[in-house]
């Protein structure tokens, strides 16, 4: 079936799932917040020990830098040094990253 311009064959739009699912994950971190702390707060933290963590793997690290970072700074399209500031610093973790992995390659 064709739609004429400007019809759409779901005028009702996405279902709301994805409300329901958000409200489910605040309301767990806000139990696990402890009093006087928000739950961003408590989820930053957690990241950041996957980060700082001597344990974590590669891999890992990379995926808690690049979320906090494109939580900060939004998703970035290409990066340029002289444009994006924190473009440098995440350049400078990569390579070191790189270079461990390249150092202790997993098996």
């Amino acid at each position: 079936m064709k739609f004429k311009p400007g019809q759409t064959g779901n005028p009702g739009g996405r279902p709301k799932k994805a409300g329901e699912l958000r409200q489910i994950i605040l309301e767990y971190l806000e139990r696990e917040a402890e009093p006087g702390r928000t739950w961003n707060q408590v989820l930053v933290e957690r990241v950041l020990g996957i980060v700082l963590n001597k344990s974590s793997k590669n891999a890992d690290i990379l995926r808690a830098v690049e979320y906090l970072h494109d939580r900060a700074y939004g998703k970035p399209g290409i990066m340029p040094e002289d444009v994006d500031p924190a473009a440098k610093e995440i350049k400078i973790i990569l390579e070191k990253a790189q270079k461990k992995d390249a150092a202790n390659p997993e098996v």
